[in-house]
């Protein structure tokens, strides 16, 4: 059993540095990329750029039908030898995805041209390419390859970096560089992988289709649909709140501060890569509810930790990072890292729902959370402006989290420790102190005695694997 423990350990460490390789050094480039838009684009036109984007990320389930979860799914629960059902569920997926854009491109023809959208074949086009980009690179992770998965978000960041170089600097393009940049990024990692991986040879036949797969892969995908479009509500919704009450300028400066805090979410996304593949390979372990527990009281240490020292360390440096009329916005970061978080901590509690196959009960706990966070945004916004949207995120990821803590009892049962409940007590005083001092002896003694109890607070496994390690060296 403990070497069984051991090699559990093992691959879900692999899998998270596999996976903070892709993300890390293709996220990186895209907090790069910030300053290069703040100095040449202005926040105005950034933030047009940031509520364009917003609407393309919803939009792209929708034309894809979340076969970003449903593709991913199925292939990882077939064997290497059933090559007939991968053909299926990977043709499947291309033809839903062809037709769907092709659908979604004559709707946008017939959308009246005296309506006032600027750079509508850009978004357009935008929207195809994240809806492809969106399903492809899981189809790779689906089938194995999480290296060449991980390689993908690297090639397309790299590309956009560069071309934003080239459009939005060397060009003076501006917001339409940062289309631009951002469509064929993605076409070129895509061209890339497909030209390493050879899928569309290997597993695209044309005249293919498997009724069963595609029923099963729907009945799998299309329950995930409106409860994406509710995420979007929650993350992005805001955005269109901003603009209406406070202006586009006002858009701007949040927008910037969600990229800072982005970087919380990067750790999330890597974290839950990782969570997704063991969790589903370990869901019908014996020791499932002690894995899942150590799992996520080690989560709760990673997250507070980062959430309390990011925010410091990105004030501290952000004279250099923006220009100065997006100084303002660094007050919203620590608020920010405490949504993602509690985010992160929700989404932890989605698996459940993945390993059951039951997608369709994760619906009500993302309705509830929709219901809250519009409401609040209208009920704070006037007179909290900024930090009302923001504190409306927090209090309807919070009440998600707790809905789903005990929704999903019945897929597994997760023991919270008192270290993790001290853990957040520290994120909360934090907080406090980065929103009501703007002092920095202040801030540097809080963050001392933070540090202090986070590496007395050092998980027993990952004290345990650098003992290992220094043994072997």
């Amino acid at each position: 059993m403990e070497d069984n423990q051991q090699n559990r350990g093992k691959k879900f460490v692999r899998d998270l540095g596999i996976y903070a390789v892709g993300n890390l050094g293709s996220k990186l480039i895209t907090f790069l990329l910030v300053p290069l838009y703040t100095y040449f684009v202005a926040p105005a036109d950034f933030g047009y750029y940031d509520l364009c984007l917003s609407v393309m990320f919803v939009l792209s389930p929708i034309v894809s039908f979340q076969l970003i979860d449903g593709s991913f799914r199925f292939l990882i629960d077939t064997s290497d030898d059933d090559a007939e059902r991968r053909k299926a569920v990977v043709t499947f997926s291309y033809k839903t995805l062809i037709l769907n854009c092709l659908v979604a491109g004559l709707a946008s023809l017939l959308i009246p041209q005296s309506v006032n959208w600027p750079y509508r074949t850009e978004c357009v086009l935008l929207l195809v390419t994240i809806a492809f980009y969106d399903v492809v690179p899981r189809i790779v992770r689906g089938l194995g390859q999480t290296k060449y998965y991980a390689l993908t978000g690297i090639i397309a960041s790299f590309a956009i970096g560069i071309l934003s170089v080239v459009f939005v600097w060397w060009g003076q393009m501006g917001v339409k560089g940062i289309f631009w940049a951002n469509i064929l990024g993605r076409i070129i990692a895509m061209v890339a992988i497909e030209f390493k991986m050879k899928v569309l040879k290997r597993y695209f036949v044309p005249g293919l289709y498997d009724k069963e797969i595609a029923k099963s892969v729907l009945k799998y995908c299309l329950p995930i649909l409106p409860g994406t479009i509710c995420w979007w509500v929650v993350e992005s919704s805001s955005k269109f709140f901003i603009e209406h009450y406070i202006g586009l300028e006002q858009n701007g400066l949040f927008a910037v501060a969600i990229k800072f805090a982005a970087i919380l979410q990067i750790i999330a996304i890597i974290f839950f890569q990782a969570w997704q593949e063991n969790a589903l390979q370990q869901y019908h372990s014996k020791d499932r509810d002690s894995f899942f527990s150590s799992v996520f009281n080690n989560y709760i240490y990673l997250l507070s930790a980062l959430v309390v020292i990011l925010p410091i360390a990105i004030k501290l440096n952000y004279g250099w990072l923006v220009d100065q009329s997006y100084a303002r916005s660094a007050d919203y970061i620590s608020l920010l890292a405490i949504s993602s978080m509690l985010f992160a901590l929700a989404a932890f509690f989605d698996m459940g729902y993945q390993c059951s196959k039951q997608t369709a009960r994760a619906l009500p706990g993302v309705f509830l959370a929709t219901i809250i966070c519009v409401a609040g945004n209208f009920l704070l916004i006037k007179p909290l402006g900024v930090y009302g949207v923001i504190l409306s995120s927090i209090i309807s990821y919070l009440v998600l989290l707790i809905y789903r803590y005990f929704d999903t009892r019945k897929y597994f049962r997760v023991t919270i420790s008192a270290a993790s409940l001290v853990s957040i007590i520290v994120v909360a005083v934090n907080a406090l102190v980065y929103q009501l001092f703007d002092n920095l002896w202040i801030s540097a003694i809080a963050l001392a005695v933070s540090l202090w109890y986070f590496i007395a607070r050092i998980p027993a496994e990952v004290i345990n694997s650098l003992r290992r390690g220094q043994r072997r060296s």
